[in-house]
């Protein structure tokens, strides 16, 4: 064929491989691998050096589609999407094509941030290099949108992979220079989008001021509610109004009966889209905040039993034990999700592969039976019961058992939400009363290890199991946390 032949052939598999990934109907995943091929096809009759314009584009788009496919070997996608992207930037040079290498660092940093394994530090500090190689040509003041949408995932970053109570911070300043594109007027969606990262960054950090930083986050919260209506946004106004009740039921200053009745409002808020035919665990939870706080604000104590109303119709939640292990609970001293990540640092430190930073320290459960008087006070949210037991076998007290489901203890996220079954991939579970945590589980399969990095946070390695989709759960001495589609876990 002639070059022009060549050249049309190839220019038509690219074509096609860009309606596969811009289709919008059918399988998301089916479309990306079609459009893969067709990209590779392109590639094997375009080469760098006769048409290096052209291949460049072909890897741009080939690594895009790695970096989009929703499902399989999320790990090796984003390897086979790097490489892609560090193909077209040969081409791509800052000088030669200064719009398009900004446009490749972009999703570079990005690939980076979403790995979901390997050395977390030499992750974040690989994608922050390439956030700050984009700002070099996405400034405020010539790109404004495309500025913020880098500090927003720069931000995004920081929280996913950062060493939190730092991080944290640099997130937050990130998220506020994001509003100074995103207003209110110009971009309500964008700007709604980070004022809720804001309210959840502040309410995640411990460091400094806790009663400023959790006002912080409601205000942000509340601004969210601007543009996430009930009518136009009613998951996102749900979940704003949830986050709001969880605040307002565990504030530490103010007079409790307000902060109390706020909370009530904000859940009864939130049940108006979380309703038990639709969101049967999120309507359970919920539901048992309701319960706890009122049984309070009677002057009575919550129900014993501890486990969520279970909607009409729906079976109770499987896997909710109520096991106090042998082994000395698992510690740690950082955080992922309670306390998010903040400021842009450097590490000078070698890399350490698959482990988090160094001032997180891990300890595997040992599995030692503990010959002592235990005496464990476990809290739920409005009573304490005491449990006993000695190194003689002897039988607990006739203390009231604590709950085998505890609505106090909640799985909001997990990340990455699928691996391998081989087990060992590095999970950052989020959600809220993880203090004290003695288990982890991957649907019936306890986690090899786990860290308790704060109250919202737990970094934890997957154990091996079969392939399908498990709810993560965490058991602290009052209950295990009750299950939603927020905690699932997808084995490939």
């Amino acid at each position: 064929m002639s070059t022009r032949d060549v050249s049309e052939l190839a220019e038509t598999q690219h074509n096609l491989g860009i309606a596969y990934s811009s289709m919008p109907v059918g399988d998301r995943q089916a479309n990306l691998k079609d459009a893969s091929v067709c990209y590779q096809s392109a590639l094997q009759l375009y080469n760098r050096t006769t048409f290096p314009d052209n291949w460049a584009a072909v890897q741009y788009d080939l690594g895009s589609a790695y970096q989009d496919l929703p499902g399989g070997d999320r790990q090796a996608n984003l390897n086979n999407a790097l490489a892609s992207y560090h193909n077209a930037l040969e081409v791509y040079t800052l000088v030669a094509f200064p719009t398009e290498w900004a446009r490749t660092q972009h999703r570079l940093g990005n690939a980076h941030r979403d790995l979901p394994s390997g050395d977390y530090q030499a992750n974040l500090n690989d994608a922050t290099t390439c956030y700050q190689n984009v700002l070099q040509v996405y400034t405020r003041e010539a790109f404004p949108e495309d500025w913020a949408e880098t500090q927003l995932d720069w931000g995004d970053a920081y929280v996913t992979i950062g060493d939190q109570q730092i991080d944290l911070r640099n997130a937050i300043n990130c998220y506020q220079d994001a509003l100074l594109v995103y207003t209110h007027q110009a971009f309500p969606k964008q700007w709604a989008e980070t004022q809720d990262r804001l309210g959840s960054a502040y309410r995640a950090l411990l460091n400094g001021d806790q009663q400023a930083n959790l006002n912080n986050a409601i205000s942000n919260y509340e601004s969210a509610l601007q543009i996430y209506t009930l009518a136009v946004f009613p998951l996102e106004w749900a979940r704003t109004q949830s986050n709001l009740g969880d605040i307002y039921r565990t504030l530490p200053t103010g007079n409790r009966q307000t902060n109390l009745l706020n909370a009530i409002g904000h859940y009864e808020r939130g049940i108006q889209v979380y309703i038990p035919e639709d969101f049967p665990n999120e309507w359970a939870t919920i539901q048992a905040h309701l319960r706890n706080i009122r049984a309070e604000l009677e002057g009575g104590q919550p129900p014993s039993s501890g486990s969520p109303s279970v909607p009409p119709g729906q079976p109770p939640s499987s896997g909710s034990t109520n096991v106090l292990p042998t082994q000395p609970p698992t510690t740690a001293s950082s955080t992922r999700t309670e306390e998010p990540p903040v400021f842009r640092p450097s590490s000078s430190a070698p890399p350490q592969p698959n482990v988090r930073p160094p001032q997180i320290q891990r300890r595997r459960n040992t599995g030692r039976r503990v010959f002592v008087v235990l005496l464990i006070i476990l809290l739920t949210a409005g009573g304490i019961y005491f449990a006993i037991s000695s190194s003689n076998g002897g039988s607990p007290s006739t203390a009231p058992a604590p709950p085998s489901s505890n609505p106090g203890t909640t799985v909001t996220g997990i990340s990455p939400s699928s691996g391998s079954s081989t087990g060992g991939a590095t999970v950052v579970i989020t959600g809220t009363g993880f203090t004290g945590a003695t288990g982890v589980s991957f649907g019936q399969t306890a986690a090899g290890n786990f860290t308790v990095d704060n109250d919202t946070q737990i970094t934890a390695t997957s154990p091996a199991a079969s392939s399908g989709t498990v709810d993560v759960t965490v058991t602290t001495p009052a209950g295990t946390s009750t299950t939603s589609t927020a905690d699932q876990f997808t084995y490939t």
